[in-house]
């Protein structure tokens, strides 16, 4: 048995990550996950995505909270999205 080959829907990712770096938050990609964090991270400032998440739901991404991030999934997408509250 072999697993249908995942297509991505790149318009819905793109839009995604264009919101995501007009809020000022920056983008990092990974295997098979984006890692989207703020710079203000840096500066002991947690800046919380309220406005991205409120997007993502709107557009039928699943949330779900972890410690310190964010994981944002969608069927139509084969990557996952990391939203990162820590800086690395």
């Amino acid at each position: 048995m072999a697993f249908a080959d995942l297509q991505t829907d790149w318009s819905l990712l793109s839009q995604l990550l264009r919101l995501a770096q007009s809020d000022g938050w920056t983008i990092a990609f990974g295997n098979d996950r984006v890692v989207v964090s703020n710079r203000r991270t840096q500066h002991s400032v947690v800046a919380l995505p309220a406005s991205l998440i409120a997007h993502a739901r709107g557009a039928g991404w699943r949330v779900v909270r972890r410690p310190m991030r964010f994981e944002l999934r969608h069927p139509a997408v084969r990557q996952w999205v990391e939203v990162s509250l820590t800086a690395d």
